[in-house]
């Protein structure tokens, strides 16, 4: 049941063990303390998972089962990280596992989702990369590792990579462009890009920065070396980009600022 004293807010997110989320979390703490509301974390998986590593994900639906206790009996509102829960399923089936919680006002975070108000971050950093490949590295075959088709923070950092391109007078080509899941997972993705087009990348730009571990290994397993014959960006400046050897650049884009500023939306909801 409800504190009747003070306002409970939910946080709805996929894992806690991850830089992204440990950031995001961070920022709703701060916002939820400052603000004087209880804030429930509801640490479950993204609908309808399954990463690469099929060994340790093939049950990640189980964990789903905390979001039944999800409802406006328990919650004043509710944050729900949409691009982290929502990541592996259609836009109407997303709306339709929010719209299951009747009653409850909800703020969804990365992700817009018709009738509900969303915060999120702008991906435009991508293009300061690009232009930073290009204008102090010399590069002009730069490939690209897109998160999941159909996610808004994915979809948005590859158009601007597109824009980015195209202002740098280089040519867009489908085939240097792989789509990831923003996991470390993507040895294989990565290494079947670089091979279809042997000899021709010069630099990949990744979409997250957890999907650069995937692809130093990929780079490494061809007896590549990472910045000298193919440069590498990431982008959310987290924790994974300094402990990279060589360390990653990367854009910074502070998380716990949406966490933070998605808790805040979410009170004013109420008032």
């Amino acid at each position: 049941m409800k504190d009747k004293n003070r306002l409970t807010i939910g946080f709805l997110i996929h894992h806690l063990d991850n830089d992204y989320s440990k950031a995001l979390l961070k920022g709703a703490s701060a916002a939820a303390a400052e603000s004087d509301v209880n804030l429930v974390i509801y640490p479950g998986r993204s609908l309808n998972c399954q990463l690469q590593d099929r060994k340790y994900t093939a049950f990640e639906y189980q964990h789903n089962v905390i979001y039944s206790y999800v409802s406006a009996n328990a919650l004043d509102a509710a944050v729900v990280s949409a691009g982290t829960i929502g990541s592996f399923v259609t836009k109407e089936e997303f709306k339709a596992f929010l719209d299951g919680f009747e009653g409850l006002p909800i703020v969804t975070t990365e992700n817009i989702v018709r009738g509900y108000p969303c915060v999120r971050l702008c991906g435009s950093g991508i293009k300061d990369v690009i232009s930073h490949l290009v204008k102090e590295h010399g590069r002009k075959h730069i490939a690209f590792v897109s998160g999941p088709k159909g996610n808004a923070d994915a979809d948005e950092r590859l158009a601007y990579y597109r824009e980015a391109l195209e202002e740098n007078g280089l040519e867009y080509d489908p085939e240097m462009v792989a789509y990831g899941r923003f996991s470390e997972y993507c040895v294989d993705l990565v290494g079947d890009l670089i091979d279809r087009n042997e000899g021709k990348i010069d630099a990949i730009c990744f979409a997250n920065d957890m999907m650069c571990k995937g692809g130093y290994k990929a780079i490494e397993s061809r007896g590549l070396r990472v910045g000298r014959d193919i440069s590498v960006t990431g982008y959310d400046d987290s924790e994974v980009a300094a402990a990279l050897v060589p360390p990653l650049t990367t854009v910074r884009a502070d998380a716990s600022r949406l966490g933070y500023r998605a808790v805040k939306a979410c009170k004013n909801r109420l008032y």
